[in-house]
C-alpha cells in the first residue's frame, strides 16, 4: 500500500516548477536574449502561470484520455527562459528555498518568475525562481530541482525523490518513477500486508516472491506489475532483507545492486525504466482508468546484477523453487535476466 503513488502530486509538482517563454532565449532559441520581467503582482508571472496551465492541462488530459505525447509536454519545456554563465543580470539577492517556500504561504512576495540555468552537464538545467517582494524588489533561490533536456526527467539530487517525496516525473515516457536509494519508503520496509491491502488505493497487483538465505541473514526478491492508484500501469523490483527468522516484517536491503526494468503492454513497450544502483525500481506510466489493463495483461523484463556468486547461487534456487509459469529466467555471468508475462 505504501508504494501506491500519487500522480496529483506529480501534476502538482509540475505546476509549481513549469516555466515557459516564447519571445527570449530558451532551449529552442538559444541565441535569444534573457530578459527578467518586471513585477505583476499577480502571484506567478504570465508566462510561468500560463506553461504551469499548459503543462498540468495536458497531464490531466492524459490522466482522463490517455492521448497525450510524451513530446507535448516536452516541447513545453523547451521554451523555458535559459540562464546562461555570464548574463549580465540586474543584481538581486540570493535567498534560500526555505526564506521562499515561507514566503509563499505568508504573502511575502509579489510575483515569481520560474527559468532554466544551464549546469556543467551538458543537457541537464537546474529550476530557478526569480521573485519580487511586496516593495518590488528582486530576489532568486534555487529550488532544488532539476530538468534532463534529452529523457524530459524532472528530479532532485540527494536520491530522496523530488521534495523528498520519493517520487519523480519523467516526461519524456510520461512516467512517474523512483530509484530513490534514500527515500522515505526505506523506514516503511516490506510487509505482505501492504499487498493485502493495495486495492485500498486503487492498486491491483501482481507479485512474485523469491526468498533467499545468504550470509546469515534472510533476503528476498520481488516483482510486481499491474494497476496502481487507479490512473498507472506499471511494475517495480524490491530487494530485501531481516533477520533469520523474524516472521512478517522484511526492511529494505542495505545492499544496492545494478537493476534494470522494462515494462510491456499488448507487446508494445510501455516504458524503459533503464538502469539504476538501487535497492528498489519503481515505474508507473500515467493513463486513463479506460485504458489500464490488470496484471496478466502487462509483461516485464529486467536484469539484476549480483556482486557475489554464493548470493547468486541462493537467489538461482529460491527462482527455480517459486517460479511459476509466467516466468523465465537464467543467469548470465554474475547477472540475472528474466521475462515475466511475455
Amino acid at each position: 500500500m505504501k508504494k501506491a503513488m500519487s500522480v496529483l502530486l506529480a501534476v502538482a509538482m509540475l505546476l509549481f516548477c513549469a516555466p515557459m517563454a516564447a519571445a527570449q532565449r530558451s532551449i529552442s532559441n538559444p541565441e535569444g536574449e534573457f530578459v527578467l520581467p518586471e513585477p505583476n503582482f499577480g502571484f506567478f508571472q504570465r508566462d510561468t502561470r500560463g506553461a504551469a496551465l499548459q503543462i498540468t492541462g495536458n497531464v490531466l488530459k492524459q490522466l482522463l484520455t490517455g492521448t497525450v505525447e510524451p513530446k507535448t509536454l516536452m516541447d513545453l519545456m523547451e521554451r523555458a527562459p535559459l540562464i546562461e554563465e555570464g548574463d549580465d543580470l540586474p543584481p538581486l539577492k540570493e535567498q534560500s528555498a526555505e526564506v521562499f517556500i515561507n514566503s509563499l504561504f505568508t504573502g511575502g512576495f509579489s510575483s515569481a518568475y520560474v527559468a532554466l540555468r544551464e549546469t556543467e552537464e551538458p543537457g541537464v538545467y537546474r529550476f530557478v525562481v526569480f521573485y519580487f517582494d511586496n516593495q518590488g524588489e528582486p530576489y532568486w533561490t534555487y529550488i532544488g530541482v532539476y530538468y534532463n533536456a534529452e529523457t524530459g526527467r524532472v528530479y532532485s539530487l540527494g536520491g530522496q525523490g523530488l521534495y523528498w517525496l520519493g517520487y519523480e516525473f519523467e516526461m519524456g515516457q510520461m512516467m512517474v518513477r523512483t530509484d530513490a536509494v534514500n527515500s522515505w519508503h526505506r523506514s516503511m520496509g516490506y510487509s505482505i500486508l501492504y499487498d493485502i491491502l493495495a486495492p485500498v488505493v486503487g492498486s491491483f497487483i501482481g507479485t512474485l516472491r523469491f526468498p533467499f538465505e545468504y550470509n546469515g541473514r534472510d533476503y528476498m526478491v520481488q516483482i510486481w506489475r499491474g494497476i496502481y492508484g487507479w490512473f498507472s500501469n506499471g511494475g517495480e523490483i524490491g530487494l530485501y532483507e531481516k533477520p533469520t527468522g523474524r516472521p512478517i516484517f522484511w526492511d529494505c536491503s542495505d545492499t544496492q545492486l545494478d537493476i534494470s526494468m522494462q515494462m510491456y503492454k499488448g507487446g508494445r513497450m510501455l516504458f524503459d525504466f533503464g538502469t539504476q544502483h538501487t535497492w528498489w525500481l519503481g515505474g508507473f506510466r500515467v493513463n486513463s482508468p479506460a485504458n489500464l489493463v490488470l496484471p496478466w495483461g502487462l509483461g516485464m523484463t529486467g536484469s539484476i546484477a549480483f556482486e557475489d556468486p554464493a548470493m547468486l547461487e541462493a537467489f538461482l534456487a529460491s527462482f527455480e523453487k517459486n517460479k511459476d509459469g509466467s516466468i523465465t529466467g537464467k543467469a548470465e555471468g554474475m547477472t540475472f535476466l528474466f521475462e515475466w508475462g511475455m
